[in-house]
């Protein structure tokens, strides 16, 4: 299956790429995507650590079980703060 990936803001200067499509088996979930990114991009463990946005097909995404379908976007970006 392919997904497509956009980075954004500070995972973008991590990952050094603004967006890529992958390979993944199916029935993978969004925690085993993290997984894998997480191996490809060891820079990244400190934001996943922390809170992260995640969404999947524009719909922001808290369930890491979530399974991704074929032809999914997913964005993945530093959740903003405001006051």
């Amino acid at each position: 299956m392919k997904v497509k990936i956009s980075y954004l803001s500070l995972i973008r200067d991590i990952t050094q790429v603004k967006e890529e499509e992958i390979e993944i088996p199916e029935n993978t979930k969004i925690r085993d995507l993290i997984t894998f990114l997480l191996k490809k991009y060891e820079g990244l463990k400190p934001f996943i650590e922390q809170e992260i946005l995640i969404t999947l097909n524009g719909e922001v995404i808290s369930d890491l079980e979530k399974e991704i379908p074929n032809n999914s976007e997913i964005i993945i970006g530093i959740p903003p703060f405001g006051g």
